[in-house]
């Protein structure tokens, strides 16, 4: 049996809320957090069709794309989902012969 997961779009759905908790658990120090929660807490964004523009919204979800903290900030996310499917007996092992 194989199963695979698609987390494609899981860096723009990504909870930011979530992710403090996750850095908490994992004693990211304090000013690391504040710089993170500041940081996010002031993402906004609008969008633009032809002549039309929208209101200005809250992004309160995902990660920044280009942003250098981004990778290891959803790795940080998604490890104890990984932890909690490996503990289950989840995955694939890749065996090659030499």
């Amino acid at each position: 049996m194989l199963c695979a997961l698609d987390i494609s779009k899981a860096f723009d759905k990504m909870s930011h809320t979530a992710l403090y908790i996750k850095l908490m658990q994992r004693n990211i120090p304090k000013c690391l957090l504040d710089v993170s929660i500041n940081w996010y807490s002031k993402s906004y964004a609008f969008v633009r069709w032809g002549s039309f523009v929208s209101r200005v919204f809250q992004i309160s979800a995902g990660v920044r794309q280009g942003g250098v903290l981004s990778p290891a900030l959803f790795a940080v996310f998604m490890d104890s989902m990984i932890c909690k499917l490996r503990a289950a007996g989840y995955g694939a092992n890749i065996f090659v012969n030499q």
